[in-house]
């Protein structure tokens, strides 16, 4: 797995960020020694019991929405496809 980090000189030389959720930082003369650092961590981490996992959040009025696009019949919502490349274009121009 990659991650996006930080990596910034600090007073020591350089310090390695990797932000939430793993809130990891690291300082060392040198890079590798930070990357290295970062890597024991978050070792230490998965040791100690933590674990990656996803939380399923439901959004009704999204879903609801969903459905009511869904029911437009097929006539009607090339009309509405029309409308908005219609739109579209007016905008374009007045640029």
């Amino acid at each position: 797995m990659n991650i996006p980090i930080w990596i910034e000189p600090c007073q020591i030389g350089i310090r390695v960020s990797t932000g939430g959720p793993l809130n990891i930082v690291t300082e060392a003369a040198t890079e590798s020694l930070a990357l290295e650092q970062a890597r024991k961590n978050y070792e230490e981490k998965l040791a100690s019991g933590a674990r990656w996992d996803s939380l399923n959040l439901s959004n009704d009025r999204l879903e609801k929405a969903w459905m009511n696009l869904a029911s437009i019949p097929e006539e009607e919502w090339q009309l509405f496809q029309q409308a908005i490349q219609d739109h579209r274009s007016q905008s374009e121009s007045l640029e």
